[in-house]
């Protein structure tokens, strides 16, 4: 079981997951409403790896602890469910190697001071690159997992605004890839 647990968190860290432990446990989402909202109804996150990956990296201004890591769970339970399905062990070696060199996901970009941050929603799509168009994917307020938005509010601003908890942080529109806002996050300004 130690060696198990050794061995997939190597796998994890390599592919750029900053996790504590795993743990057995089956999580379930939540089918969403248009507006974001939970419709009540849930499913299987994890159906073909009952692993639940906990990271400690969710620390923010005020909070410190453990957070069990959807993204990097629904990662682990597809690359378990593609190399398990390959019956030669070199082949599913290279593959695996190849999920990993894929599997390095966005660093949270850091909205405010007080710790709100803009996270790539899980998903089983490539992760979001630094030099990607920022609106083209679709990104999470780490705090609540609310959906961010982008409105033009002005010429020279944009509004980038959750769903969930209505969390408004202006940016220059001149920004306008992952990167952009990542260097340059000492301009946002906070809404009202």
């Amino acid at each position: 079981m130690a060696e198990r647990d050794a061995a997939i968190l190597g796998v994890l860290r390599a592919a750029g997951f900053e996790i504590c432990r795993v743990e057995v446990n089956l999580l379930h989402g939540y089918y969403r409403d248009q507006d974001g909202s939970s419709t009540g109804e849930t499913y299987p996150i994890n159906p073909d790896c009952p692993l639940a990956v906990v990271s400690n990296n969710w620390i923010s201004f005020d909070l410190q602890g453990e957070r069990r890591d959807y993204q990097a769970t629904i990662w682990l339970n597809d690359v378990v469910r593609t190399v398990a399905a390959l019956n030669d062990d070199e082949v599913a070696a290279v593959k695996l190697a190849q999920l990993v060199a894929e599997a390095v996901p966005m660093v949270p970009i850091r909205l405010t001071w007080f710790g709100d941050m803009m996270v790539e929603q899980p998903s089983l799509d490539p992760h979001i690159r630094e030099d990607e168009m920022i609106w083209k994917r679709s990104v999470v307020h780490g705090r609540c997992m609310g959906r961010l938005e982008l409105h033009q509010v002005s010429d020279e601003w944009r509004s980038i605004s959750c769903r969930k908890c209505r969390l408004r942080v202006y940016v220059p529109s001149n920004l306008n890839t992952f990167g952009e806002l990542r260097k340059n996050a000492h301009l946002t300004k906070m809404g009202d």
